[in-house]
Parts: structure tokens; sequence; C-alpha cells
């Protein structure tokens, strides 16, 4: 078990981290909502927690897009109790956005109750002792293209995919710079050939004009600008495509460096000066490990033309689209409403929907019910603010924008039994009880959806 006595320090702390970005609004200059962007890709990276299971002491599963078959040893990545681990886990093309850890995080020392994904778990088709999250379902997790995804998503609810193959100059995204696309004008599995179709000073232009919070993509991968490029000229005034370079942030399908059984170097922790190990499963520019910052976060523009990466953003953060107020709305305008009822509405907002908030109050104010009421969940952890529901997710931007509670009440995918939610609303359905809702979007606000009498 990990040691409760030690506090996470307020840098890597998830429930201080998210505290502290700010809320994207309409009146925002354009440096500050690219620095919303960035400190939430960094905190996607870099928050510390260390994991807790109900009946064992590691964790493994095969990531589920990485290979050809699963089964795969190389695919295999193992969390063990009691050692320290920096961002999301990689889970294939899933979507989890940060607020859905928090019901499970202690936010003074950093411990994470994974139940939940244990209960989503399905077993390896070819080694029987390992398990393997289901993408389609699971809480926590996500992919390169997905953890950049949440991050724009604080400031835009307007991207159509987070899949990257799928991306500029579609479903949202702009390319940076004047390089030509396909006839069709999309990229697809093209990057490279795109890249030197334009030719280097073409693209090495494109690369200088990209800011912060910008991304670049290329076929299967992608990742974010977390500071402005530097960019050196030679003395016929070409881009120096050696020298010049961008500092870029991603998640990773490994850890940053290998386990220590295939020869890598558990990492000097961050977390404390006792040498606690802290394995970041993904790269940011300027994080110290082992006394100094990673090199492979500075990549050069020639780094990027090689690998065929193309530079593109969102429209927020170019002053042509601006930054929209959340709204949220509820398809039931009744006063009373009964679990049947309440079964048959959908929720909808213009940015994407985390998790849904649902808790039941009697006569007196008091809270006689909320759907976190899960037995692994004590009360030192952090949920008071973050009580909520977790339907069946989803990688389709269009549903992240939409509950529907025939999902989250009767395939909710913390419980074991699936209409646990749908049980307990029943029971409090007396017309003495009040039923409210609550959502939280992905530019980090909780808004009210609904309050009613719960009735027959």
């Amino acid at each position: 078990m990990s040691d409760t006595s030690r506090k996470i320090p307020q840098a890597l702390n998830l429930a201080y981290g998210v505290k502290q970005i700010p809320i994207a609004t309409p009146d925002m200059t354009e440096d500050e909502l690219r620095d919303v962007v960035v400190a939430f890709m960094k905190l996607q990276i870099t928050f510390a927690y260390t994991p807790r299971f109900p009946d064992r002491k590691s964790y493994s599963y095969y990531i589920k897009n990485i290979t050809k078959h699963y089964g795969f040893e190389s695919s295999k990545i193992v969390f063990e109790e009691g050692k320290y681990y920096g961002g999301t886990p990689y889970m294939g093309n899933a979507a989890g956005c940060l607020y859905r850890w928090l019901p499970f995080y202690d936010a003074e020392t950093g411990e994470m109750d994974w139940s939940p994904i244990l209960r989503t778990r399905r077993l390896n088709w070819k080694h029987k002792d390992t398990v393997y999250p289901d993408v389609a379902s699971a809480v926590f997790g996500n992919s390169c293209s997905s953890t950049c995804f949440w991050s724009w998503a604080r400031i835009t609810g307007h991207m159509g995919s987070t899949w990257s193959y799928d991306w500029i100059p579609a479903n949202g995204f702009l390319p940076v710079g004047d390089y030509a696309l396909t006839p069709e004008g999309t990229h697809g599995p093209q990057t490279k050939q795109l890249c030197d179709e334009n030719g280097k000073e073409v693209m090495f232009k494109a690369y200088a004009k990209t800011k912060r919070a910008d991304g670049f993509v290329r076929t299967c991968h992608a990742v974010l600008s977390v500071v402005d490029p530097v960019v050196v000229y030679n003395e016929d005034g070409s881009i120096n495509g050696e020298k010049s370079h961008v500092f870029i942030a991603e998640q990773k399908a490994d850890f940053l460096t290998d386990a220590p059984d295939k020869g890598g170097v558990d990492l000097a922790s961050p977390l404390n000066d006792q040498g606690d190990t802290y394995r970041i499963m993904g790269n940011y520019w300027g994080t110290k490990v082992n006394g100094g910052a990673g090199v492979n976060m500075e990549w050069s523009f020639d780094h990027l033309f090689e690998k065929g990466f193309l530079p593109f953003t969102v429209p927020e953060l170019c002053g042509k689209v601006p930054v929209e107020a959340p709204e949220i709305t509820f398809s039931y305008a009744g006063t009373t409403i009964s679990p049947e009822v309440l079964r048959a509405q959908t929720i909808t907002a213009n940015y994407y929907i985390s998790d849904t908030h649902l808790s039941v109050f009697d006569s007196n104010g008091r809270e006689a019910y909320n759907a976190m009421h899960a037995p692994a969940v004590t009360d030192r952890f952090a949920k008071e603010l973050y009580t909520g529901i977790y339907a069946k997710m989803t990688t389709s931007p269009a549903q992240l924008k939409q509950v529907a509670l025939e999902d989250a009440l009767l395939d909710n995918v913390i419980y074991e039994e699936k209409d646990a939610i749908w049980q307990q609303l029943q029971q409090y359905a007396d017309g003495n009880h009040t039923l409210k809702i609550s959502c939280r979007l992905s530019n980090g606000q909780l808004l009210a959806v609904y309050e009613g009498t719960l009735t027959k």
C-alpha cells in the first residue's frame, strides 16, 4: 500500500490543479486562451497518483490499438500498488476527461481508487490472468489525440472528432501556414507525403507560425505545442531546420522510460526528496526528471518535417470564432418527475459533458442519496463537488455533448449491477424527495440542469 501519511505537492495535485485553471470566457485574450489550453494539457500528463486495487497488488492491461493482435507482451502496461505515476493511462481511443478521476482521488495523498476501471475490464484472450479495459466504456484513460482534444475542449465545443486521422481542415480544425493539402482537402494517412510535396521551405514557414496550444499531427499521432517556437534563420534568410525547434507535450503508450526489467531506470521523483519513483506516461517539456528536461520534448523543424507532422489549430485560438458562454438544456420542463419519465430525457450542451451529477434530498434539505455512493468511495476521498454518474462512454464528440439518461441510469459503468441508480431512484419517488441534476462541462464549469420532486 502507499504511504498515506505523505502529501502530494500542489504542483502535482490533480484536485488542486483543476481549480487553478481558469474558465475560458469570451473576453479573454488569445494569450490567455492559449495559457488555459496548455495548463490543462500539462495537468493531464503530470498529475501524480498511486493506484489502489481492491484485490491485487498490480494491474496489467493490453493496449487495444498498439499491436495487430491482443496478447503481445510489448503492448502490456503494468501499474503497481504503492508506486507513483504521472498522468492518465494510455487506453486506445478512450476519451476520458480529468474530472472523471476526481471522485476516486485522495486530494492529500494522491491515492487513486481503481475499482471502477477493474469493473469495466475484460479478460485478455491470450493471457487469462491479465485484463485490458473496454475502451468504449472505461472511466479513465486517454489516447494521444483525445488528450489534446480535452485540452482544446476547455475553450471550444466545436471539434467533431477525437481521432487525429480526421483532423484538418475538417471537424473544427484549421491548418497553420500556407501548405497545400490533397485535392480533396484532407490529410488522412498522407502527412509525410504532404510534407514532401510542399517542401521544407513551405513547411518550415508553417512551423514558424505556430504558437503554444497549437497542434502537430501526423498519421496516427498528435502532440500539443506548449511554448512558442524558437525560429533561427540562416544568413540567406531561410529558416534553419536543425536549430529551429518547438516544445511539445504528448500522451504516450509507454512510460517515459522502459520498465527496470527491460533495462530502463525509474525516474527520480519530483514528489519529494525521499526518492519515491514517479513514472510519467507521457512527455511534457520542462518537467524535470533525473535533474533535467527530457530532450525528446524539444523537436526541431527538421524532425517535424522528417516525421511528416502538419501544424494546425482550433478557430478560437486565432480569433476566427469567439469563445462561447456555456449553455445546457434539459428535455423536460415539469416540476415533478418520475424515474420512468427521467429515463426518457436527454441533457445537451454546447461543450462536451465530462460527468453528470445526480443527488436526492429529503424534505429537510439533507442529501439522502447520490449516484457515487459506491462501497469503494470513502469519506476522505474528494467527492463533495464531484459526485457523478458515468454513462457508457464514447469517442464521438457529438455524443459527448449529450447525455441520454436511459444509458446513464441503467448502463452505468461504475456499477456491477447495471441498474443500481435506477433502483435507488424508485425508492425515493414518494413525493417527499427532491432530485437535483447538474453536469460538469469540458470548459470546467459545473452547471445546474434540473430540480424537481420525485414521484411515482
